[in-house]
């Protein structure tokens, strides 16, 4: 690869991160890239590697799974290198995106973490940021890992479902009055 393809494919990551008002995961950069053809998965990761060295990208990892927003110094540079980028590529990307959004947006917004406790049970976090605030949690403790790895799983495919549930159940009953 040559110093041009790779700053094309650096523009482009840069694009698609000025695009999203949210935190994306390496795998949905590394989808688009590969589905395009651009290059091949080590060296975009090579390449996310120099963004961040150049700190352009910030990346975070939750529970194995890494996800990049643009740094203040990454939204200037890419403005001053914007006109680069081919109105093709930014097309393409700008679909991407729009063809992906609702995945984009569940893999950033909702999370899980669980951890051992001191007494061999697990501490489950479950939670929902909205827009970088966060907007729902909730922990509970389980027996065992087995049972906090499900119960991480199923946040992500349930919170969609159960967030509103929980919210209504919470808001909509009536106190009893005491008696006293």
């Amino acid at each position: 690869m040559n110093s041009e393809t790779g700053k094309v494919i650096k523009l482009t990551i840069l694009y698609i991160l000025s695009r999203v008002d949210t935190p994306i995961s390496n795998s949905q950069i590394t989808n688009y890239v590969l589905e395009n053809d651009f290059t091949d998965y080590f060296t975009i990761q090579s390449l996310m590697g120099e963004l961040i060295d150049d700190g352009f990208v910030w990346k975070k990892t939750v529970r194995n799974r890494t996800f990049y927003s643009l740094t203040d110094s990454g939204k200037e540079s890419f403005m001053a290198l914007s006109g680069e980028l081919s109105q093709k590529i930014r097309d393409d990307a700008d679909e991407y995106i729009k063809k992906n959004a609702m995945k984009i947006r569940e893999e950033s917004d909702v999370g899980s973490t669980y951890v051992e406790t001191s007494l061999g049970t697990y501490n489950v976090h479950l939670y929902i940021d909205e827009a970088g605030e966060r907007i729902f949690e909730i922990g509970m403790i389980v027996a065992d890992k087995e049972k906090a790895q499900r119960m991480c799983a199923a946040w992500q495919k349930k919170s969609e479902e159960l967030y509103p549930l929980v919210f209504e159940k919470l808001l909509s009953g009536r106190e009893k009055q005491s008696d006293s």
